[in-house]
C-alpha cells in the first residue's frame, strides 16, 4: 500500500512538473496552453483542470490525467467523486433526493392510466445500490432514504394499484452480487430476486432458480467506471441466465426507427459490437415485445426503464406476451398506436431514480 501511494504521489510529481512546463513556455506543440491575457492558475486543482483542457486540445491524454488525479485523491481518502461512491471493489452512484414535482407528476398520470385501463395492475421501485449497499457506503456518507420513499409512493397508490416490495429481498442478499461493481443497474442475481418476488405478488409460481443455466461471458467495465476510473475497483462478470428446462422458445422484436428481431432473449453477438447490456433482449427500443411460441397463459404490459433488462428474461418464461415500453424513447404517434386494452395485466417498474428525478413515467398520460 505505502508503495501504491508513493507510485501516486511521483505520479501527481510528473504531471505537476509537465503542468508548471505548458504554463512557463505558453505552448507546446504549436497549441496555445493558456488562452491570452489569462492569468495561470494558482492552485493545483486549477493547474490540473487547465492542463486537462489542454490535453483535450492537443493529445489524447485527458483521460489518464483524470484517472491519474482520482486515483491519487482515492489514496488521499476522497471516497466520493462526481456523486459516485468509490467503495472498495466497486463503484455506486449517490442518488439525490427527488424533486417532489416530478413525482407528483408521475404518480398522477400512472393512477389516472390505471384508472382507465380497468386492467389489474402492479407498480414495483427497484432501490438503486447505495439504498441496499449501505455497509459499503463510506461512513457519514449522506445518502437519502430511498426505502422511505418507495413506501410513500406506494402509500399514494394504495387501492388502486399493487404494489411490489423488491427492497426486502434485495436487501437481505446484499452480499451477493445483485448489482454491478461499475453499472447502476442489477445483475441476473440480482434481476432473479426481482422476479421472484413479482411473480408470487402477482399471484404466480416462480421457476427455482436451478431450472437457468449460467453462462459467462467476460469480463467488462461499465458507464460508471467511465465517470470515475479508479485502479481499484474491480471489473464486472457479465452473464446471462437461459432457460435450461427446454420447451421455451421466445422472438424478440424491437419497434424503433427500424423493426429489429432476435429469436433469443439474449443475444450474444451484441457483445462482439461493443454493446454488452444489449445482450439482454437486444436492449431498450421504444417497444421491445416478447412472445413465446410455446402456448402460454396471459399477457403483460410493462411500462419500465433499463433496470428491467436483468428481470425481464425470467419473467417472459410465464407469459404468452411481455412487451416493454420505453416512454422516454416512444413517439406521441406510436404511443397511439398501440393496443393497451388488448393486455391482461399492466406493470410499471422503475428505479427509484427515474421516478424521482424524470418525468418519463408521467407519459403515460399522453395515451
Amino acid at each position: 500500500m505505502v508503495s501504491k501511494r508513493i507510485s501516486a504521489v511521483m505520479m501527481l510529481l510528473i504531471l505537476i512538473t509537465l503542468s508548471v512546463s505548458c504554463v512557463v513556455r505558453g505552448n507546446l506543440l504549436g497549441i496555445a496552453f493558456l488562452p491570452q491575457g489569462e492569468a495561470a492558475p494558482s492552485s493545483i486543482d486549477g493547474l490540473l483542470a487547465t492542463t486537462e483542457g489542454y490535453l483535450k486540445k492537443a493529445v489524447p491524454l485527458a483521460r489518464t490525467l483524470k484517472a491519474a488525479k482520482i486515483n491519487l485523491r482515492y489514496l488521499l481518502g476522497e471516497r466520493e467523486q462526481d456523486n459516485v461512491f468509490i467503495t472498495g471493489s466497486r463503484l455506486i452512484e449517490n442518488v439525490q433526493p427527488p424533486n417532489s414535482k416530478t413525482v407528483q407528476k408521475n404518480m398522477d398520470a400512472i393512477l389516472d392510466f390505471t384508472d382507465r385501463l380497468g386492467r389489474p395492475s402492479y407498480a414495483m421501485l427497484i432501490p438503486t445500490a447505495s439504498a441496499v449497499l449501505q455497509s459499503e457506503i463510506p461512513k457519514f456518507a449522506d445518502i437519502y432514504n430511498q426505502k422511505r420513499f418507495i413506501e410513500n409512493v406506494y402509500n399514494n397508490f394504495a387501492g388502486k394499484l399493487s404494489c411490489v416490495d423488491v427492497y426486502s429481498t434485495l436487501f437481505e442478499h446484499s452480499d451477493q452480487y445483485i448489482y454491478y461493481n461499475t453499472e447502476s443497474l442489477l445483475t441476473p442475481q440480482g434481476g432473479y430476486l426481482v422476479y421472484d418476488m413479482l411473480t408470487r405478488r402477482m399471484g404466480n409460481a416462480p421457476l427455482s432458480l436451478d431450472r437457468f443455466e449460467i453462462k459467462y461471458l467476460g469480463e467488462y467495465y461499465g458507464e460508471l467506471y467511465d465517470r470515475v476510473e479508479c485502479k481499484n475497483v474491480d471489473p464486472d462478470v457479465l452473464s446471462i441466465y437461459p432457460y435450461s428446462g427446454g420447451g421455451k422458445e421466445f422472438t424478440v422484436t424491437h419497434y424503433s426507427e427500424k423493426t429489429r428481431r432476435y429469436e433469443t432473449l439474449y443475444p450474444e453477438h451484441l457483445l462482439a459490437l461493443g454493446r454488452p447490456m444489449d445482450v439482454f433482449l437486444g436492449g431498450l427500443s421504444p417497444v421491445v415485445d416478447i412472445r413465446q411460441k410455446q402456448r402460454a397463459q396471459k399477457s403483460l404490459l410493462v411500462f419500465g426503464d433499463k433496470q428491467m433488462l436483468s428481470v425481464l428474461p425470467f419473467l417472459a418464461c410465464g407469459y404468452q406476451q411481455v412487451t416493454l415500453i420505453d416512454l422516454g424513447q416512444i413517439t406521441p404517434q406510436q404511443l397511439s398506436e398501440q393496443d393497451f386494452g388488448s393486455y391482461d395485466e399492466v406493470l410499471f417498474a422503475y428505479s427509484t431514480d427515474t421516478f424521482m428525478h424524470s418525468d418519463t413515467p408521467a407519459r403515460v398520460g399522453l395515451y
